[in-house]
């Protein structure tokens, strides 16, 4: 299959800069008593200040280390909790996101380009509507008691909010947020590893009527990927799952060749009377690296496809729209030249940030658990990354019939 790559190269991925959104890299700086733990989140001193001068935020908030294997990473990430003089949650909107509480400080340590995980997520909230939630994000650099800590990203937290993943406000478990997980999962999977961690309703005050009305949706989903007539079109897979939010994010994690691709970190919410729908988080492992699984290479599918994804790729219907879709985005949102300008878009954002951010953590040093294929300039990375996707691009062109 081949598709033109003619799209007009001047309209940006949306995404990059959002029509309400503080343009430039802000400064953030935290100022804590002691060490920032894994858990409990440690009262500190915030502030968010835009390129601009204006400041977002001048106050306490809540500091925890967070992630899985970034969260031993010499450049760790936050989860960040605002927080009112009392302790009590406070809503703000941070550069023009939309105001609330809950936010991720991702230092994007193991990826050398520094926007892997923006650029999925822009794409992502590109493919569409509010149907296409991924979480937002702004270029920061990270001060920390009084310490320069390089370029982070401040990330929205994935969560049910008017600004950010917007569900019904009902909490008998027919509107759901799920995150693929390895502990504390609402049952085991056979579809996949693991199972889906609640996140929303609140898993902490949620009844048991509304868990097990979260359960019983995601087994009747698993029953029917493994029953007699999985494609049947009254009663198979997509009778529980939206087709058009299977085929987008299958094409974004492999369009990024994603080594966590179906496995870890991936959402899944519904919306009361819809259907399951598919939301992408953590994709720094991806675009080339590590240097395991296949990754380097741009010719090959994910190695590892559950069947959650394997047996419903089978499908006639699933195959059709896959195919359709790759070419309508192939045609605006995915042409060569607009995610390359997005690249650019951000680089030039970014300026000397860059520069300082390698200068605190050198870029020949960073190797992620001895799986990093070897870069001595953030040039070098930049050229390695682009070529790679040049070619995922054209080969994805040739091959996605035969997904």
């Amino acid at each position: 299959m081949s598709t033109p790559d003619s799209a007009d190269p001047t309209e940006q991925v949306p995404g990059v800069v959002g029509p309400d959104r503080e343009p430039g890299v802000c400064q953030v700086t935290l100022s804590c008593p002691g060490e920032i733990p894994d858990e409990p989140k440690l009262s500190c001193a915030l502030q968010v200040v835009a390129e601009s001068g204006r400041v977002y935020y001048d106050g306490l908030a809540g500091v925890e280390r967070r992630g899985r294997s970034s969260n031993s990473a010499p450049k760790p990430q936050y989860g960040v909790e605002l927080r009112a003089e009392d302790g009590s949650e406070r809503s703000e909107d941070l550069l023009g996101m939309g105001g609330d509480s809950d936010w991720v400080l991702h230092g994007n340590y193991y990826d050398r380009l520094l926007m892997r995980n923006k650029l999925a997520y822009d794409l992502f909230r590109s493919f569409g509507d509010d149907a296409r939630y991924a979480a937002e994000s702004a270029w920061c650099e990270l001060t920390l008691d009084g310490t320069y800590q390089g370029v982070y990203t401040l990330v929205e937290r994935i969560k049910p909010d008017d600004d950010r993943l917007v569900l019904s406000d009902i909490e008998d478990g027919s509107a759901f947020l799920v995150k693929h997980h390895d502990s504390d999962t609402l049952f085991s999977l056979r579809m996949t590893n693991d199972g889906f961690k609640l996140v929303w309703p609140d898993p902490d005050r949620a009844d048991a009527s509304a868990v097990t009305a979260v359960t019983e949706r995601l087994q009747g989903w698993e029953q029917a990927l493994y029953g007699p007539a999985p494609f049947h079109p009254d009663t198979g897979i997509f009778t529980w799952v939206d087709l058009d939010s299977a085929v987008d994010i299958v094409l974004l994690e492999e369009l990024f060749k994603n080594n966590d691709a179906y496995y870890l970190s991936l959402h899944l919410w519904q919306d009361s009377g819809g259907l399951i729908h598919f939301l992408p988080w953590d994709l720094d492992l991806s675009l080339g690296q590590p240097s395991y699984n296949d990754n380097e290479n741009p010719e090959s599918w994910v190695l590892y496809r559950p069947d959650m994804v394997g047996i419903m790729a089978q499908a006639p219907a699933f195959q059709d729209a896959l195919v359709a879709r790759w070419t309508e985005l192939r045609g605006g949102q995915l042409t060569t030249d607009a995610i390359l300008g997005a690249i650019d878009a951000h680089q030039e954002t970014l300026g000397d940030a860059i520069d300082r951010n390698f200068d605190a953590w050198p870029i020949e040093t960073i190797n992620f658990y001895g799986y990093s294929y070897p870069v001595s300039s953030y040039g070098e990375e930049d050229e390695r990354v682009r070529a790679w996707l040049e070619a995922r691009l054209a080969w994805m062109d040739e091959t996605i019939s035969a997904y």
